[in-house]
């Protein structure tokens, strides 16, 4: 099965925040890398939901973190791992300057499973 996202920061992947899009982790070890423009001050809620939610089949979508443009991680993954229902994962991020950000998830060692992620996700706090 070809991937779906590609898994670096050059990713043609691009969401706005408030949309969503639908993945699949094709194999083990795989990860979807998304691109998403935030404004600065702002703070984002970003949602990566699976079985728990009826929106995916994972049984635990794991938010591996936001980065800049360049890959430089801003906000670790130990933020979201299961903060949202069940063992989906939840990140609320407030963007330091206007401009692109990317973020990454992966199904935690389960290939041929889907999961819904929110772009920037909805302004929260």
């Amino acid at each position: 099965m070809p991937d779906d996202y590609p898994h670096d920061r050059t990713t043609p992947a691009t969401l706005r925040a408030g949309d969503s899009a639908t993945g699949a982790i094709e194999t083990r070890g795989d990860i979807d890398w998304f691109k998403v423009n935030l404004q600065a001050g702002k703070t984002y809620r970003i949602d990566l939901e699976g079985a728990a939610s009826r929106s995916g089949t994972l049984i635990d979508p794991e938010l591996l973190g936001v980065h800049d443009y360049r890959g430089l991680l801003l906000a670790p993954d130990a933020l979201s791992d299961a903060a949202g229902p069940g063992f989906n994962s939840r990140l609320f991020f407030t963007a330091d300057r206007y401009g692109e950000y990317l973020h990454r998830r992966r199904g935690r060692g389960q290939p041929h499973r889907h999961l819904q992620a929110a772009g920037g996700g909805s302004p929260g706090g």
